[in-house]
């Protein structure tokens, strides 16, 4: 319907008329579309890429994520990468629909990318499980996010891959970086390899799959001062076999 061009307004009141139930009412459409459906935004026909809630100001919007646990809680041995298995993600936003999901694991830097259709936490979701769902249950322990809305879906995903979730602070005010991006450092750097070849408002939309896993192989099979000079890929492997990963 809004495809077509019908406000949240006129589909709430045509639900309504049309005794369809359960109903529902336009504002609550316009909060789905801007928290978990946000390419309808552009269908809007007075469409912001944010959007607050009535009676509420800028400073007091947050992302409620369930079971929710803080970074400030992960354990030691993931902070120090003394073991394998414990990973960071990021959405990486391009100029159409598509993104490009972004997981590192931190010890190893071993990295999977896998675009997404949206922005959603569904498409979210479903393309870290199936990054991750192939590897060995010993190299799956952790995976730590940002506060973004893709993320609500997070307990869901820790049931299918027997992982653990952690989360970066929220900011102090609107004001602050909204996902502290800087505590899952491991990720960001990564993204900055990633931009060398698929530079900021790159249309994901329009870039094939064979191109993705070819940026994916350059960070992978890239020797590493803090992995002794070895390769991401040989510590990986290395590391899923059981073997000792190499510090850093």
């Amino acid at each position: 319907m809004l495809m077509n061009g019908w406000s949240p307004e006129i589909i709430a009141g045509r639900i309504k008329k049309e005794a369809i139930l359960p109903t529902i009412s336009h504002e609550a459409i316009y909060q789905w579309i801007y928290s978990d459906a946000d390419y309808l935004i552009g269908y809007l026909v007075r469409s912001h890429q944010t959007r607050w809630p009535k009676g509420k100001s800028k400073h007091s919007r947050r992302t409620l994520i369930p079971n929710r646990v803080s970074i400030t809680e992960r354990p030691s041995c993931i902070n120090d990468r003394k073991q394998p298995g414990h990973w960071e993600t990021d959405l990486v936003i391009g100029s159409g629909k598509s993104a490009l999901q972004v997981t590192v694991e931190r010890k190893t830097r071993f990295t999977k990318l896998v675009k997404v259709q949206d922005k959603t936490a569904v498409s979210s979701r479903t393309a870290l499980f199936s990054s991750l769902s192939p590897l060995p249950k010993n190299i799956l322990q952790s995976i730590t996010y940002d506060n973004g809305s893709e993320n609500v879906q997070h307990d869901v995903l820790n049931t299918s891959l027997g992982t653990s979730s952690f989360f970066c602070n929220p900011p102090a005010c609107a004001e602050a970086d909204r996902y502290h991006s800087w505590e899952k450092g491991t990720v960001e750097n990564t993204n900055g390899l990633i931009r060398r070849s698929l530079p900021k408002r790159t249309n994901f939309d329009t870039i094939a799959d064979t191109d993705i896993s070819k940026v994916e192989s350059w960070p992978n099979n890239r020797p590493r001062k803090c992995l002794g000079f070895s390769t991401t890929n040989e510590v990986f492997n290395s590391a899923k076999c059981g073997g000792v990963a190499l510090g850093g």
